[in-house]
């Protein structure tokens, strides 16, 4: 661990920094073309990178829903079928001269994978020579960041408790796929406001997958990755597990609750400082005096700093924290007997078929809710 004084530890705090703006400018020396252009082997599946068909001749693009420094995504219509609308994801496959189709692929292999009512479908991709186009479901929500940008104060905290036990569930299936997320943030987060006011009022839709990585492939990853507040003290020792998720949400949740971060300084050398040796402690002082101390032990709990004594991402969504939520959802969701029968038929049915029976399931009865985690 770091001390708070000695050349040597600034120093590495300096060096931590820098090769941080540069992972984020897309500067990654291990990024290499590790797979064949076109058809890409998978864990379970497989899918094909059509090349054949433009991307733009089954699909009418739409406006701009968002930009990143990597990566444009536009609304898109599938033609002759008015009410399918998707995101079609366009993303650069070389960034400042370094070639970024191998964490390209990474990021659809892992999408392939998933099937979560909080993670967004990927239907298909198409390649040109500049670009790869993942065409994705499309959640007519904002982004976290955005809804915090327009009301200007905190959510009520039964809201914010609706919309992270959805994250919480989420980050335990993916833990289950044994997949590290590594950069919740608001942005990441999309949240839509949902007719069935009675349960959850939101939806919430986990979205950019381009710094994931199994568990396993994480361990041979040491570059430090996230959003700097977001960062947890491991990762800046180029250590990442499940840990790391857990502490990211927790700052997430705690600028939820106040609109402050826990750990805060314009300078990044300093802010990793701080998110490694400052003691957690709440402000302002008369918002967390209101928040319960349930909530307040949870917030506690995932932001340990030693990733071994951090709460466990499964123990998260049945903390005392979210009794309101529990016996909202006691209320409506099916015996765990009917739950086990549902579960053992999904998961014999093939990708195409789960994905008819959920878009199937969304079209008859929208406020219809399965349960995945």
């Amino acid at each position: 661990k770091m001390g708070c004084n000695g050349s040597s530890a600034k120093k590495d705090l300096k060096m931590k920094a820098l090769m941080y703006k540069e992972k984020r400018k897309g500067h990654d020396p291990n990024s290499q073309l590790i797979m064949n252009a076109y058809h890409f082997p998978l864990l379970e599946n497989q899918f094909v990178m059509k090349a054949s068909t433009h991307v733009f001749d089954p699909y009418e693009v739409m406006e701009r829903l968002g930009k990143g420094g990597f990566a444009t995504v536009r609304l898109a219509k599938y033609k002759g079928i008015n009410e399918y609308m998707f995101a079609m994801k366009s993303m650069r496959k070389v960034v400042d001269e370094v070639d970024m189709t191998s964490s390209i692929i990474n990021e659809l292999n892992l999408l392939n994978k998933l099937d979560h009512p909080n993670i967004a479908n990927f239907n298909e991709a198409y390649q040109e020579d500049e670009y790869i186009h993942a065409i994705l479901e499309f959640s007519p929500g904002k982004s976290l960041a955005q809804l915090y940008s327009e009301i200007k104060e905190p959510l009520p905290l039964i809201d914010t408790l609706k919309i992270f036990y959805q994250i919480f569930k989420t980050a335990a299936y993916l833990m289950k796929k044994k997949i590290i997320h590594r950069d919740y943030k608001p942005p990441n987060i999309i949240v839509e406001k949902t007719q069935n006011s009675d349960y959850f009022g939101y939806q919430i839709q986990l979205i950019d997958f381009g710094f994931s990585r199994t568990y396993q492939d994480s361990l041979n990853d040491k570059m430090v990755m996230g959003s700097p507040h977001y960062v947890a003290p491991e990762s800046l020792n180029q250590e990442y597990s499940y840990s790391a998720d857990v502490w990211s949400i927790g700052i997430m949740l705690y600028f939820s609750i106040c609109f402050r971060y826990p750990f805060e300084d314009t300078d990044e050398e300093e802010l990793f400082r701080k998110i490694q040796e400052q003691e957690l402690s709440f402000h302002p002082k008369e918002i967390w005096d209101t928040v319960p101390e349930e909530l307040k032990d949870l917030v506690k709990m995932m932001l340990e700093k030693d990733p071994m004594k951090r709460i466990h991402i499964k123990d998260i969504p049945v903390h005392p924290a979210f009794k309101q939520i529990h016996e909202i959802e006691d209320s409506v969701t099916i015996t765990e007997e009917n739950r086990d029968k549902l579960s053992r038929y999904f998961t014999r049915l093939n990708a195409m078929e789960r994905k008819f029976l959920k878009y199937s399931t969304k079209f008859l009865c929208p406020s219809a809710k399965t349960e995945y985690c």
